[in-house]
């Protein structure tokens, strides 16, 4: 018979992992809330900027036309670069940043980073202040102001010819380029793997049955790439750096990759949310099917090839901008540039500055 002591400590003990599970459910929970709250708040943006905002005097540009602006105010729409067009357009959080870059490195000095960005700003040098100053960085460049010269370092771009990177500012029905064929098949998926491991640590999940693959194919049409198949059957569902949520699609967990899939092409196929991305959400070809999601307000999606021939691509979108970026890699190889610190849009340098670490989800 069990003892009193033992039975009190397997009721503690399954308390505890209930609690666990919670706070990783509570996490994922308000982050999508706070998604959802940006995506609204954006929304009845474009929709106000669309309706019109005071004017203000043209500005003029010696040779050029006058070009008129609607003022900005805290929070407003960035407003794609052109000539003529002055900084005082921007809204005041995006004009102290273009300012500082301006300041900090002119028409030609050196660069600065997120971290040296903050500080010019006059902010703490901490994870969550510089999170924010790359997220309006980024949505600048995307908007044509200052150029990203590599991975998430901002200077100012003085000239003609300036065009926003990754965005189409609107013209959100046209085609993204699906990218030439590249080399493949299982040597690199296990090389890509293998490199994965050696960041991100030893998976604990392991799976081997293909049954919740082939369901979930059968219902979207579609075949997995194999690399994405090979990371999510190594490691499962995981939080990576307390940023970034992947997703298994075994329907014993309560964090399942086709629940995602499903809730997410449903938010993403709304009216209201087709413009923040360059095609239509979905599993045919062509089209952006969501995979993964981060709690700094980004969203991961795989790029369906037009044919069997053609590469899968990763394309981020950022939560609180009508900005994205394609990536020309695989989700392996985008994942990889992840870990290592890169910047693809998600950035973990200010998550896990020492080595990535990850979390498995209920």
């Amino acid at each position: 018979m069990p003892s009193v002591m033992g039975l009190l400590e397997e009721r503690e003990r399954a308390a505890r992992q209930r609690v666990e599970a919670l706070q990783v459910e509570l996490r994922e929970a308000e982050a999508a809330w706070e998604r959802f709250v940006i995506a609204r708040e954006t929304v009845g943006l474009v929709l106000t900027e669309a309706r019109g905002g005071d004017e203000v005097p043209p500005v003029v540009v010696a040779g050029e036309r006058p070009v008129r602006a609607a003022a900005a105010v805290s929070g407003s729409v960035v407003p794609a670069w052109r000539e003529g067009l002055d900084v005082g357009v921007l809204a005041p959080d995006h004009r102290r940043l273009v300012d500082a870059l301006a300041g900090g490195s002119g028409s030609g000095g050196e660069a600065m980073d997120c971290r040296q960005l903050a500080v010019a700003l006059g902010l703490e040098a901490v994870p969550a202040k510089v999170e924010g100053v790359r997220s309006k960085a980024k949505r600048l460049v995307a908007r044509g102001w200052p150029a990203e010269e590599r991975p998430g370092t901002f200077s100012m771009v003085v000239g003609p010819g300036r065009r926003p990177v990754g965005y189409r500012g609107g013209d959100a029905g046209a085609g993204m380029p699906a990218g030439p064929p590249v080399p493949g098949g299982r040597d690199l998926v296990v090389v890509t793997l293998s490199e994965i491991r050696a960041l991100l640590g030893e998976p604990g999940f392991n799976w081997s049955d293909p049954a919740p693959w082939s369901e979930m194919e059968r219902e979207f049409g579609i075949e997995f790439p194999a690399d994405f198949r090979e990371i999510a059957n190594a490691y499962g569902s995981i939080e990576i750096n307390r940023q970034l949520y992947l997703k298994h699609p075994a329907g014993h967990l309560l964090h399942s990759l086709g629940e995602m899939i499903r809730r997410d092409l449903e938010l993403w196929r709304e009216e209201d949310m087709t413009e923040f991305l360059p095609g239509p959400a979905g599993t045919g070809p062509g089209e952006l099917m969501p995979v993964a999601t981060a709690t700094t307000g980004e969203a991961v999606f795989l790029r369906v090839p037009d044919d069997p021939s053609s590469p899968w691509r990763v394309v981020v979108q950022e939560f609180d901008s009508p900005a994205w970026t394609l990536h020309e890699m695989t989700f392996g190889e985008w994942l990889l540039a992840y870990l290592r610190g890169e910047d693809v849009t998600v950035c973990s340098r200010n998550f896990a500055p020492d080595r990535p670490f990850y979390e498995p989800l209920p």
